[in-house]
Order: C-alpha cells, then structure tokens, then sequence
C-alpha cells in the first residue's frame, strides 16, 4: 500500500528592521516623570506612526509595570507616570507587525532625582561620497536652558571625537563619506551629577550620483521607421551594468532595457506608434541599490515624418479585377440575405462610446464576419491589461465543458487560438496574478466573432484604489487628490473620526500602500473584501 503526505507550501513574511530608542527621562514639577523615545525604520531612519510600544520599569526586584502607549506621526511616544525619587531601570519595547520586526532598548539606570539632557539633531538624509562641507547641526538643553556639555562623536568608518557644544548649545558636526553606504551617527553624553547620561543615534545614507546620456540614430523617421534610442549609464567608478532604464513617450511608459557591460541600453520603437511630428521621450533610471542617486530624466527628441499619399499609378488593374471576381462569388454565395448584406454595406460605422470614468473588465466577443465559410469551429483572442490595454504575456486561459478542461497557451503577446472543437457550448475562463477573473460562455459553430476575443483584465489594485476613493471622498477636497497621501489624509482627518474609524482608515491606507509601492504582490481578491469591510467602518463624526 502507497501513502501520499501532501502539505501545504510554507509561508514566508519578509519584514523590516525596526529600531526603538529611549531618548529623555526627566523629573516634572508635579511630582511625575515624563519618559519620551521614538520608534523608526531602521534602514532608514524615518519615524513609525501609530504603532503600539510599551515601556517597562523595573520598580523592585519582583514588581515590574508595563505602560501601553502609541507613536505619533513622527514615531515618537511619551507617558507620563508617578516615581519615586531615585534610580530606575527603565527599557522599551515594540511586539512588531506585518512589516516592521519587533525590536526593544535594553533597560538603563536612570536617576529620576538627575536633570535630563535632551540632544536634537538636524542630519541630512543624504551625503555625496567624497563630497566635503556637509554637516549635521546639533543643539543641547536641559529643560528650556541652553547647555553647554561635552560629547562624544562616531561615525561608522571614522575615529571617535569629542567636541563640546557652546553657550548656545549648538554644534556643528563635519561628515564626509570615503565610500557608499548607509552611515550610522552615535553621539553620546557621559553624564554628570547632576545629568543623566544621554545617547543619540541616527543614520545617513552615502550616495553616488549616476549620469545618464541619450542619443538617437536618426533625428527624423519615416512613419513607417523605427525609432532606434540609445542610453549609457554611468557613475564616478564607470559604467553601471545590469541597470533598468525606462522610456517614456506621451505620458505612457513604452518599452524597459536593461544596460549591458559598457552601461548602454538600447531600445526600438516602432514608429507608427504615434503620431506624425515632434516626438520627445523621456529616459528614466531608477537604482536597484540605495547607495545610488537617481538621476533627472533625459529628455530627446527625434520628428515622425508625415505619410505620403499613394500615387494612383501604383494601383494595378489585375489586383481590381481579382477583387471583383471574388465580390461577385461572394454576392451569389449569399444571395438570399442579399437584403441583410445590402444593409450592411451601407450601415454607418457606430459612434464610439464616451470615456468611462472607472477602468472596465470583461470578455468581450468580435463582430460576426460575411466569408465563404459558413461556420467557424476555432475560438482565439487576446489578454489585455485594462488600465493600459497593453498585451499581457502571463496570464492563463481554460476552456471548459462538460467532458474536458483545456489550458490554452498564451504567447507574449497575450494571444491565444484553439481548434477545431467539437459543436456544444463551452465557458471561457481568463486569469492572471494580480487580476480580477472574467468569464464567458460560448457556443461553438459560430460566425467568426470569435476569433477576435477582447478579454480585458482589471488590476486589483485599481478596484483597491476605487474602493478607497469612495471612502475617503467626504474626507478630502475635490482639488485635493494630486496632492495628499493616504497618510497625509489620515493625519489631517485624526480629529473627524472616531477611534474606531481611524484604525479602519489607518488599515485601509496601509493595504492601499502594500498594493501600489511594497514589494508584496501582486495581491488577491481576498484584498478587496477587507477593504470593503474597512471602508464601511469609516465615517466622519457628526
């Protein structure tokens, strides 16, 4: 006897490196002590909003207080608690999330009885590599009075040194990067009697600045040509290979290459593609690596030249007789509906539909065509991406009946054919990651319109995105959409909402934000059921 164990693919959540800090504990006129750190992203270095800390106090050697508390919108928490004078252990810890791991501070001594420094730094997010006269400026004080203290100063790949700031409590730091990299900044502050010790760390990323030149083989094309661009990249230590450049034209983004050894991409666009006139495409770079500076477009522009008209001597008396002869075979092969023939000649073509304000899916079917065969028996078409309409190469097509499942194959250009097929009635199945799922139900013989197969896929995350818009639009002003965030949204709105609809609304921001920049996708239908359950909770308050 054979057994067979069959188990379930294991799932593997890739999150990031988060960093929690204690950063002031001070004593308050009221007899309380005020304990504040922050909470960030620790590559880099920006703030965590709205998450959930906790801060531990050791208060004995068998008493310990956990205090639940949330970061604000620049991750930074505070809690306000009675203690007695004295030294205190005190740590902090964050449990994690979906995208963040958790992380904690190990717990310090701190004399509550001690005035607290407290250290602001003003870092810039990026340096240039071998580029001097960058700074980072420092202030120190000690409640609302400047301080004038010594510190100690280490950057990753530099010697420590100490500095003292000046009676206003400012210092300016010198940084200079030998090589690309993300740089951590420690500054720390020993203590004295009277103040207790104090530690700041931040973190900067040295870049490269990457140049991009464009160039074109031909400065005009014939309209039947093709446009031929050419793109080298570079940085100070040569050319960068195994770079994705994009090129853009008419606001469409229209072919990806990737750079070769030399750093040169090179793409070939067909010029019928747009129309006659000055053409200008944007090249655009964007670094798989942080430690590169992405570079401004570069713009070039070539001119489609206008089509010529055909000469009359260039028709041929035999192809209009050709054509003759098979009109008139045509006319007397279908003479009986010589009616609905006439009719059809001569019926105007229909007026295109207006413009639909949201993206639209669906299977849809040809126009029956008048030929010598009277019936069809194969079925073929196209995968197209809604949003777009451009070809989708990987998605998968099943035709279906009551005796037997067919997968279709798919080429790269998203085109599918099948037969000849039994007579009957078969349904029509279109899938694709990230996708909405169409179906169709067809009938076989037919009259050819079903040869020429439309089927168009909506993204799931434009449905995401729809679901959001009608959430949010008595949040948000009709002018406003071009310029807030989800989470500029959410941070204006806080006082409009409930607790409840700020956590639906916090939610529905963060699976909007997975679906559109996250690496996590493409996403699954499951998506839009909990955005739909999260957009139902979310209303101002009355």
């Amino acid at each position: 006897m054979l057994a067979t164990t069959l188990s379930a693919a294991p799932r593997v959540i890739i999150r990031g490196q988060s960093k929690i800090s204690i950063d002031r504990v001070q004593l308050g006129e009221d007899g309380d002590v005020a304990i504040s750190g922050r909470l960030s992203d620790a590559a880099l270095d920006s703030g965590l909003a709205l998450q959930r800390v906790s801060v531990r106090i050791e208060l004995g050697p068998r008493a310990l207080a956990l205090i639940p508390t949330r970061t604000d919108d620049d991750g930074v928490f505070r809690i306000k608690t009675p203690l007695r004078r004295g030294i205190h252990t005190i740590g902090a810890e964050f449990r994690g999330n979906n995208l963040f791991a958790p992380s904690e501070v190990a717990a310090r001594r701190f004399d509550v009885s001690r005035q607290a420094l407290v250290l602001a730094l003003d870092l810039p997010k990026r340096l240039r590599v071998g580029r001097a006269g960058a700074v980072a400026r420092l202030t120190a004080h000690i409640g609302t009075r400047p301080a004038s203290v010594p510190l100690t100063i280490s950057l990753t790949g530099q010697s420590s040194q100490r500095l003292t700031t000046d009676r206003a409590g400012r210092l300016e730091i010198p940084l200079r990067a030998d090589k690309p990299g993300s740089l951590d900044l420690a500054i720390n502050f020993a203590g004295d009697r009277h103040t207790n010790p104090t530690r700041l760390e931040r973190r900067v990323f040295a870049v490269t600045p990457v140049k991009i030149i464009a160039s074109a083989k031909r400065r005009e094309i014939a309209p039947d040509g093709v446009i031929r661009i050419r793109a080298q990249l570079s940085d100070p230590s040569g050319p960068i290979a195994g770079g994705v450049v994009a090129l853009w034209a008419h606001g469409r983004h229209q072919q990806s290459a990737l750079s070769n050894q030399r750093g040169i991409a090179q793409f070939s666009v067909p010029a019928a593609s747009f129309p006659p006139g000055d053409l200008t495409a944007l090249l655009r770079f964007t670094p798989r690596v942080g430690w590169r500076e992405a570079p401004e477009d570069q713009p070039i522009t070539v001119t489609i030249l206008a089509p010529q008209p055909v000469p009359p001597r260039m028709y041929a008396l035999p192809l209009l007789g050709s054509l003759a002869a098979l009109s008139l075979l045509v006319l007397y092969r279908w003479r009986p509906r010589w009616s609905t023939l006439r009719s059809a000649l001569h019926r105007h073509p229909p007026t295109p539909p207006a413009r639909q304000a949201t993206v639209r899916g669906g299977i849809e079917a040809g126009e029956a065509r008048w030929s010598l065969i009277a019936n069809e028996y194969h079925l073929g078409g196209q995968l197209i991406d809604a949003s777009d309409e451009q070809p989708l190469n990987a998605g998968q097509v099943c035709l279906s009946s009551p005796e037997s499942n067919r997968q279709l194959d798919v080429d790269t250009e998203g085109k599918f054919l099948v037969g000849p097929l039994r007579p009957g009635g078969y349904r029509l199945s279109a899938a694709c990651a990230g996708y909405l799922a169409e179906t169709l139900d067809v009938t076989v013989p037919h009259r050819g319109q079903l040869l020429q197969i439309s089927v168009r896929l909506v993204p799931i995350r434009i449905r995401l995105l729809e679901i959001y818009k009608h959430a949010t639009q008595a949040l948000i002003e009709r002018d406003a959409w071009a310029r807030q965030t989800p989470r500029e949204v959410l941070r204006a709105n806080r006082e409009r909402l409930t607790a409840q609809a700020i956590d639906a609304l916090h939610e529905l921001s963060m699976l909007l934000e997975i679906a559109y920049w996250s690496d996590q996708r493409p996403i699954d239908q499951r998506a839009l059921t909990i955005a739909s359950a999260l957009a139902n909770r979310i209303a101002p308050v009355a």
